[in-house]
């Protein structure tokens, strides 16, 4: 330390202002260490649980609690160490309790991965960093009477009673579409229905009792059914012995006609007021015998990270609704995704879309960084989609390999058709997919090619070396190109093209790429053995008039293999030396490069001739100093 001091105190004073500058400058662009620097969001070991349409999400550092709100109501997190991004992201480990409380007036409900949880209050226990779980906080208007809430001597809120319910099983029929065939069947398919229902606008969550809003003076209170319409659909409600025709409270006296009409909701709801009120409340649900035929469908997509674990999750790759053609009682209607894009309406956490046909009805989350969607739309519907990969990935699978189309036209868009009565999702697989090289050549039996990032946006390269057979006159152009000092052993079509999998590498969309804006490197493993002192690649740019003398870059005696680099594709040929001449002294106008230089070597050199250039003008300066100090001298 005292020989640090003593240098210090040594140092001229001008040097050591430089230096003290310099560290300031230094800590001054030194990217400041954040307080997440160790946590979840960087070291991935914590679960993630995302909020969906949370409209404000605390900060918070290592905190026991987390809340996050909504329009009408505040969905809580407790746990302990927990961190959030303050978007809606939170980041836990361990055991948590998730609770959603409402405004007045409204009722609280839970979904896990857009399914309904039919409760408040859900308990996680031991999160680890492999869950990844999306909680909807669903707040409901109560739909009781107003006026009772203002009414102090009004019993309310406190009125509890039993619930047994028995919503049936069994099979019914459906129209399934049967690939082999080309045509729909019947098929049996069992149901095991769950029923919602409110009583004065209460929801039953599903356990043994149901608390609503009465007056201690009623007599009787009104029961609300919901069922989505992709279950099967109620014949006869039976409550405390009492039997209610559901026929008699719908607003169609056409059955089928009120399930057409009610389907965009994906939730069709009915009232049977004046039902008796009781302590406790038996409720049989009863399903008709005819009553199989199911209209509608449901089809979803998503490619949100908090749903990986899903069946609709689609990573890697854009989604896209691209159009949907459906049939209704005889009539085909169309609905693309352009009109869809230009008609959405803001509905709370979503953007939807109603066509004007009153058939269809889309909706994706509103004010998310990812793409997502679903459809109500009729049985047996024709959907496109377009799924178009990051680069380095593809569609490896479609619906498990079963009931889809493609056109060549429509790159990157899969067709699939939608069953009636079906939750359906689309489904495909996105893979990590190299870039290949297919040769079929008696010269070249394999090889790779590594282009620069940017190049392509999506899919994959492909680069084919085939031989190829030329005319007279190109081959002399070629011998002219390298010259009598070479001998030409084999004349390559080599191509590149950008790739895009219909569903398997078997099928492709493909576009030939014939110039790239960076060189990419090539190698190909050589049938014969090289010295590679005695060879050179010429390349017929465009198969035109031009040629360029490409030099190898390696050779790999143990692999035979070779790797160049060049920017466009076309017709190659490898020639080995006949005599002691170089190829670059051939005399030709039609050659237009002969070497590719490496750019990293060109730079190095680059900066020693600027460093010598510096210490040159450096020395000339001091020596004329020296000089003219001497005149003065004098």
């Amino acid at each position: 330390m005292k020989q640090v001091k003593k240098a210090i105190r040594k140092m001229p004073k001008r040097i050591l202002s430089l230096l003290l500058v310099t560290i300031m400058a230094v800590n001054y662009f030194l990217p400041i260490r954040s307080v997440f620097a160790s946590t979840p969001q960087n070291n991935g070991d914590y679960g993630k649980i995302r909020l969906n349409g949370v409209t404000s999400l605390q900060n918070v550092d290592n905190a026991d609690t987390v809340v996050g709100t909504y329009e009408h109501g505040t969905v809580t997190i407790t746990g302990s160490g927990l961190y959030s991004d303050g978007n809606d992201q939170i980041y836990a480990l361990g055991d948590i309790t998730v609770t959603a409380t409402p405004s007045e007036g409204y009722t609280a409900d839970l979904w896990e991965n857009g399914s309904d949880l039919h409760t408040a209050t859900k308990a996680y226990n031991n999160i680890t960093a492999t869950d990844i779980k999306t909680i909807d906080g669903m707040f409901n208007e109560n739909q009781s009477n107003p006026n009772l809430n203002n009414n102090p001597n009004n019993n309310q809120g406190n009125t509890t009673a039993n619930v047994t319910v028995s919503a049936g099983n069994g099979t019914y029929k459906i129209k399934k579409y049967v690939p082999e065939e080309g045509k729909q069947k019947e098929v049996d398919v069992a149901y095991d229905d769950e029923t919602d229902f409110y009583i004065n606008g209460s929801m039953w969550n599903h356990e043994n009792n149901i608390t609503y809003n009465s007056n201690s003076q009623d007599t009787s209170v009104k029961f609300t059914f919901e069922t989505l319409w992709i279950n099967r659909y109620y014949d006869n409600i039976v409550i405390n012995g009492v039997s209610y025709n559901v026929s008699d409270y719908l607003d169609f006296d056409d059955r089928d006609q009120w399930l057409i009409a009610n389907h965009g909701s994906q939730i069709l709801s009915f009232d049977i007021p004046n039902v008796p009120k009781a302590d406790s409340y038996n409720i049989v649900v009863k399903h008709g015998e005819n009553n199989g035929k199911r209209y509608f469908a449901t089809f979803l997509w998503t490619a949100d990270p908090a749903q990986a674990n899903g069946h609709d999750y689609i990573g890697h790759a854009k989604l896209d609704f691209v159009k949907a053609v459906y049939e209704v009682q005889g009539t085909t209607y169309t609905v693309t995704g352009d009109q869809v894009e230009s008609n959405l309406v803001h509905e709370g956490n979503f953007d939807n879309y109603h066509s004007q046909d009153g058939f269809l009805t889309y909706g994706t989350t509103s004010g998310v960084n990812f793409d997502d969607g679903s459809l109500t739309l009729p049985g047996g519907a024709l959907v496109t989609m377009r799924v178009v990969p990051e680069y380095g990935y593809q569609v490896t699978s479609v619906n498990g390999g079963n009931n889809f189309t493609t056109t060549e036209s429509g790159v990157s868009e899969f067709t699939v058709r939608v069953e009636e009565g079906t939750a359906g999702y689309f489904q495909a697989e996105v893979t990590k997919v190299d870039d290949e090289v297919l040769a079929n050549s008696q010269k070249v039996s394999s090889g790779s090619v590594e282009i620069a990032n940017g190049e392509i946006d999506s899919g994959t390269v492909r680069l084919s070396v085939d031989d190829v057979q030329l005319s007279p006159d190109k081959i002399n152009d070629f011998e002219d190109a390298v010259g009598s000092n070479y001998k030409i052993n084999s004349y390559l079509d080599i191509n590149l093209n950008n790739v895009l999998y219909k569903g398997s590498a078997d099928d492709v969309w493909s576009k030939q790429i014939h110039h790239l804006d960076n060189e990419a490197l090539i190698t190909l493993k050589l049938e014969d053995g090289i010295d590679i002192n005695d060879i050179v690649i010429v390349h017929n740019i465009d198969n035109g008039d031009k040629f360029e003398i490409i030099k190898i870059d390696s050779y790999d005696p143990k692999t035979n293999t070779i790797t160049f680099r060049t920017k466009s594709f076309s017709n190659y040929a490898i020639a080995k030396k006949t005599s002691g001449k170089n190829a670059e002294s051939t005399s030709t106008n039609k050659i237009t490069s002969t070497t590719n230089p490496k750019t990293i070597d060109n730079i190095i050199s680059y900066i020693i001739v600027l460093i010598i250039s510096l210490f040159g003008l450096t020395y000339t300066g001091l020596a004329l100093g020296k000089k003219v100090k001497a005149s003065h001298n004098r």
